[in-house]
């Protein structure tokens, strides 16, 4: 029964860093993403 705890809390710390990870690398392009789509809506209008 430890060790299975133990085993699902690495595996919840180690996603818990991808994801961190993976929010770093992708808040600035969904930021950008924004921008353009803003951009393109006042465009259209």
């Amino acid at each position: 029964m430890n060790t299975s705890i133990a085993t699902f809390m690495k595996l919840a710390l180690v996603s818990i860093v991808v994801v961190a990870l993976l929010w770093n690398k992708l808040a600035p392009l969904m930021a950008d993403m924004a921008d353009d789509v803003a951009e393109y809506v006042d465009k259209t209008n």
